[in-house]
């Protein structure tokens, strides 16, 4: 009759050992889903910086185009080599932009 007690303990025992172990083993697969949530949250905010960045290329080289142009079309400047040079730079830029939208866009 002794011996109840003792096999009741053990058995308790192993119960906690056992939900010890899958809290454990759940909290390291927790651990492993927030980082990679993390990394492909850093992932996401590094393409929005990139396109900010060429968006804001896209508006400045536009406005440059546009700074040679007005004078142009108004007839106080005749075209010159900066407004070729304006005007490559936006393609340039605009090809940019299409080839990094269409490569996220197939992602």
């Amino acid at each position: 009759m002794a011996l109840y007690p003792y096999i009741l303990t053990f058995i308790f025992s192993l119960g906690i050992a056992l939900i010890m172990w899958r809290l454990n083993k759940k909290d390291k697969k927790d651990e492993a889903l927030e980082t990679e949530r993390k990394a492909r949250e850093e992932a996401q905010e590094e393409k929005r910086k990139t396109r900010d960045v060429l968006i804001l290329q896209g508006l400045n080289a536009n406005y440059h185009v546009t700074k040679e142009l007005v004078p142009c079309v108004r007839g106080t400047k005749k075209p010159n080599g900066e407004l070729l040079k304006a005007e490559e730079w936006m393609t340039k830029t605009n090809n940019q932009i299409d080839d990094f939208l269409r490569r996220e866009g197939v992602r």
